[in-house]
């Protein structure tokens, strides 16, 4: 009975005080944009116990080193909106899984590229599902890494052409803050992502 009372009084708490941003930066592979580019981005996401919500953007990597060294001939970029489960959130869960900290989702976004030796600017939408699994390394700053299947649809009359069905794989630091202080006075448990 004792147990129970605790998990009545104590997880609605602590997960009152999961609710975090939490923010990335990542580079990525994504297979799905021709000659396959490396991108640099960055997403942001607002949990609300083990659900949340994740927007981020993404640039060609050679892009942004075209800012110190002879410009790209081209530019891929992308844009997803994500609802996100991490099931390892939750405060029992997260012990179970020693910190490390899986989730799905599912999402629709924008992808392009843009070659500008022949001036042509190739965009399309998609829709994505993946997993990922983050893991604390020092307090509220972590690795992530996340696995991302794109499916490119056509919009605009037959724009998104050269686009194919393929894997994003990331990488990335998160950052966790603005958890409340609804955690104060309760014991910190591992996998529990409040700064």
């Amino acid at each position: 009975m004792r147990s129970l009372l605790f998990l009545v009084a104590v997880v609605p708490t602590a997960l009152h005080a999961q609710g975090a941003y939490v923010l990335t930066p990542f580079a990525a592979r994504n297979a799905s944009l021709p000659g396959t580019p490396t991108l640099v981005g960055l997403s942001l996401a607002r949990y609300t116990g083990a659900v949340g919500i994740r927007g981020g953007a993404a640039i060609d990597g050679t892009r942004v080193s075209s800012i110190f060294g002879p410009r790209s001939s081209s530019s891929a970029w992308t844009a997803d909106i994500d609802a996100v489960f991490s099931p390892g959130r939750l405060p029992v869960v997260g012990t179970l899984l020693a910190g490390f900290v899986p989730a799905v989702f599912a999402g629709v976004g924008a992808q392009g590229m843009r070659a500008e030796d022949a001036g042509s600017d190739n965009r399309g939408g998609s829709t994505s599902y993946g997993v990922s699994v983050s893991r604390s390394i020092l307090g509220s700053v972590g690795i992530e890494t996340e696995a991302r299947r794109r499916v490119p649809f056509a919009w605009g009359g037959g724009q998104g052409a050269g686009f194919d069905r393929g894997w994003e794989y990331r990488v990335g630091v998160s950052i966790s803050f603005g958890g409340g202080g609804g955690s104060r006075g309760l014991p910190r448990i591992p996998g529990m992502l409040v700064p």
